[in-house]
């Protein structure tokens, strides 16, 4: 990820007509300025762009499919700030749905099945591009594809969602592939799974095509289990970004007028949310510390919308998140539990394994929480109510 003063982009078109906009733009000074272009090549023009995967302030890559054809697949690359683009050589593609760089050599792109999806690598900044083994990418589901600019990548780590609900994970840049099931269906042609953004390589999310759906790995995706959301909940399911050095904390943002609007922010790697803001379109989303994050939404009249940056409060910091085991002792325990660093005023709620909760109550004077009717097992509890939302795991035992 480049330094959080430079924020590159690129425009879409959201007023239904489907037009292909070739249009970039980039800030090397932290939004004070920005400086803008066309991405022009041979085939550029007929390109509907993907996504755009940026090295550091002069080079970046788009992704692109042909959007007369709705299908193969573009790559542009800059290495002047977008000032020049030009066009690497692909091998044939079914549809292209993303491109992401590791570093200044090494990347990954992934494009819809042929026999499996097809997934190429390359090691030299882009010039040559090498299909991983098919024998290394799992078997899809029947008429499964993947989806445009749906995917999170974190050091060698890279996870990217499927029509069907699927994510597939690799943890060696794109050179092997394992599937993962989460639950989550389509509907018809409407994809199962909005987002997916992972916090460190064994804490992610996956947010649900329907509202208030989300669920929770701590195994990098392996297995996943549901996050209770209710429709008061302050959680925004259209946009979802890791605040890059904040273990276990995500924000969400809201674009649907027709379910929520807005912004908020979780502390406890997405059990509770708390709102940032309401109102106002929120689409994608990107954090690069916890103060420093832009959020896309569409162009309105007058010229509100557009790029929005984070101007508000810097959010919390290490320092105010209570590490896990330090809210509860003793830990395990057989019942009785003392409450540390806790404020009168706040709720605690008891999970189980299975996302249930099994009790709720107010902190009060007494600090203290008595799990003795409770049977042998680990939950989680989560403190809500003040400065921060915070959650530790405790263990009972007899």
């Amino acid at each position: 990820m480049p330094a959080a003063n430079v924020v590159w982009g690129i425009h879409y078109d959201g007023s239904g007509g489907s037009a292909a906009v070739q249009d970039m733009f980039l800030s090397t000074d932290g939004g004070a300025s920005w400086t803008s272009n066309t991405i022009f090549t041979t085939n550029s023009a007929t390109a509907a762009m993907c996504n755009i995967s940026a090295v550091d302030g002069a080079t970046a890559y788009v992704s692109a499919y042909d959007d007369v054809t709705g299908g193969g697949g573009y790559i542009f690359k800059t290495t002047d700030g977008g000032n020049n683009w030009s066009e690497l050589t692909l091998p044939t593609l079914s549809f292209l749905n993303f491109v992401h760089m590791f570093n200044a050599q090494d990347g990954v792109l992934m494009s819809d099945p042929d026999s499996r999806f097809q997934i190429y690598t390359t090691a030299d900044g882009g010039t040559t591009w090498t299909r991983v083994p098919p024998a290394n990418v799992p078997m899809h589901q029947a008429n499964d594809f993947g989806l445009v600019n749906q995917f999170d990548a974190l050091g060698d780590n890279i996870w990217f969602t499927t029509l069907k609900g699927d994510i597939y994970h690799s943890t060696d840049k794109g050179m092997s592939w394992m599937k993962q099931a989460t639950g989550f269906t389509a509907s018809g042609q409407n994809a199962a799974i909005r987002q997916v953004e992972f916090s460190d390589a064994n804490n992610g999310l996956v947010v649900g095509r329907a509202v208030n759906t989300l669920r929770r790995t701590t195994n990098g995706g392996m297995t996943w289990t549901n996050v209770p959301l209710t429709a008061a909940s302050d959680f925004f399911g259209s946009g979802l970004a890791r605040i890059p050095n904040l273990p276990g904390a995500y924000v969400s943002t809201g674009a649907n007028p027709t379910e929520a609007l807005g912004t908020s922010v979780s502390y406890d790697y997405g059990l509770t949310w708390t709102e940032l803001d309401t109102a106002e379109q929120r689409t994608a989303v990107i954090f690069f510390d916890n103060q420093n994050g832009w959020a896309g939404s569409f162009t309105q009249a007058g010229g509100l919308g557009g790029l929005l940056k984070y101007t508000g409060s810097p959010l919390a910091t290490r320092r105010d998140i209570v590490r896990e085991n330090g809210a509860a002792y003793p830990n395990p325990t057989t019942g009785l539990l003392r409450l540390a660093g806790t404020d009168p005023r706040e709720t605690v709620t008891v999970y189980d394994r299975a996302g249930r909760v099994v009790l709720r109550q107010a902190v009060g004077a007494a600090a203290t929480l008595d799990l003795s009717s409770q049977p042998v097992g680990l939950y989680q509890l989560v403190f809500t109510g003040g400065k921060v939302s915070r959650t530790t795991r405790v263990a009972v035992t007899r």
